[in-house]
C-alpha cells in the first residue's frame, strides 16, 4: 500500500511539473507573439540608458559644487596698507589669478555642459 501511495504522489507530482512547464513555454509563444518580449527588452535598455543618463548628470553636479568651493577658497594674495596698518586693497598676484581664472574657466564649461544635458538632452559633453 505504500508503495501505491507513492506511485500516485509521485506521478501526480510529475504531471504537475509538465503541466506547468507546458503553461510556461504556451506563456512564452504568447509574449512573443504579441510582442511582450521586446517592449520589455526595450524597456529594460531605455532603463539602463536612463540611468547612466542620471548617474552622468549626478556626477557633474557634485563636480559643479566641487569646483564652486575650489573657486571660493581662491582669495586675493597681496594686500595694500595705509600708514596705520589697515588694509587699503586687495590684489591678486598673476599667478593667484591665473589659478582663478582657470578655476573659472572649467566652472563655466561644466555649467555649459550640464545645462546642455538639462535644457537639450545632450549627455556627450558629460563625464562616464
Amino acid at each position: 500500500m505504500v508503495d501505491k501511495q507513492n506511485c500516485e504522489q509521485d506521478c501526480s507530482l510529475k504531471q504537475n511539473v509538465q503541466d506547468i512547464m507546458q503553461d510556461v513555454d504556451t506563456t512564452i509563444k504568447e509574449a512573443q507573439s504579441s510582442g511582450d518580449i521586446r517592449k520589455q527588452v526595450v524597456a529594460k535598455l531605455a532603463e539602463a540608458q536612463i540611468q547612466k543618463r542620471v548617474d552622468k548628470l549626478t556626477q557633474a553636479m557634485e563636480q559643479y559644487t566641487q569646483l564652486q568651493k575650489e573657486l571660493d577658497k581662491i582669495k586675493p594674495d597681496i594686500q595694500s596698507f595705509d600708514e596705520n596698518g589697515g588694509i587699503l586693497q586687495d590684489h591678486y598676484s598673476k599667478e593667484q589669478l591665473k589659478k582663478k581664472q582657470q578655476k573659472q574657466k572649467e566652472l563655466n564649461k561644466l555649467d555649459s555642459q550640464i545645462s546642455k544635458a538639462i535644457m537639450q538632452a545632450d549627455y556627450n559633453g558629460l563625464k562616464e
